[in-house]
């Protein structure tokens, strides 16, 4: 189905750091149908404490699928400091047309890493994520009716001077709540996230007192889809990360095939070939 939209996503920017992103022009194109000419809508909202904090629009004009004209293809994008505890921003992009016309043929998000840097911090490289339409996600949420998600190696040691977060992101209007658990069914009090917020969560709260380390699964349900990402931060600085990635959603689809399957397929490679 054509649209006039590609699909709108989401990226954390942690306190000091700063985000290079490159627009991917072929990788526009490869999502456009022919058309003579028309203008992409290329547009980072990047949002803090509940608020918008700026905005950079980038028109980028194509035809017969081909770049031919625009801005600067590149964007640094430095981190502010929020006024609230334990809160940081995000970037929302979103990538459309000008004018409407349904110039893609696919909407899907496209497979490329942000480089996240600055003076005296280590280097890291994170993706965006899709604010809506994912379908692993709205299947998950009809089988399930919970928004299910989980990370299934956490790792904290404080000797080491290694401890995790969970960043949690609310980019829509309502308020979300959300329910955290371990496997060995640590207590972890519910947790609301307010509209437009990127909230951190030290998972040093896991260790009991005496306790220098903690390995295990954190299991993580909510009442409406959240974005999450796991940081591996030193113990006593959050702005000092080594890592930040993703958590794995539960998928609602079958994960394996009944052995009648098996043949079936099997039986279809074979003739397909004849």
């Amino acid at each position: 189905m054509l649209s006039s939209h590609i699909y709108s996503s989401i990226l954390p920017l942690p306190q000091g750091y700063c985000v290079d992103m490159l627009i991917p022009v072929s990788l526009i194109s490869s999502r456009m149908i022919e058309t003579r000419k028309c203008i992409i809508i290329y547009e980072y909202t990047y949002f803090l404490d509940g608020d918008e904090v700026s905005r950079k629009t980038f028109e980028l004009i194509f035809e017969n699928n081909r770049y031919i004209e625009g801005q600067s293809l590149s964007y640094r994008l430095y981190s502010k400091r929020s006024i609230k505890e334990n809160q940081c921003g995000y970037i929302e992009l979103d990538v459309k047309s000008k004018d409407g016309s349904r110039v893609f043929k696919a909407m899907s998000p496209f497979p490329q890493y942000e480089i996240f840097s600055n003076i005296g911090k280590k280097s890291f490289f994170s993706s965006f994520t899709n604010k809506t339409s994912d379908p692993q996600i709205i299947g998950q949420i009809e089988l399930f009716k919970r928004f299910v998600i989980t990370y299934p190696a956490i790792n904290i040691d404080l000797k080491k001077d290694f401890s995790t977060a969970f960043l949690f992101i609310n980019p829509y209007e309502k308020p979300i709540i959300i329910v955290l658990k371990t496997q060995d069914l640590k207590t972890i009090d519910r947790k609301k996230i307010l509209p437009r917020e990127a909230v951190y969560f030290p998972l040093s709260c896991l260790l009991s007192k005496g306790e220098n380390s903690w390995k295990g699964q954190i299991h993580m349900t909510a009442n409406n889809r959240i974005v999450a990402v796991v940081l591996n931060h030193k113990k006593d600085d959050m702005d000092s990360i080594s890592n930040m990635e993703h958590l794995d959603p539960f998928r609602s689809d079958s994960t394996h095939q009944r052995f009648s399957q098996k043949i079936r397929s099997a039986l279809r490679n074979i003739f397909s070939k004849k």
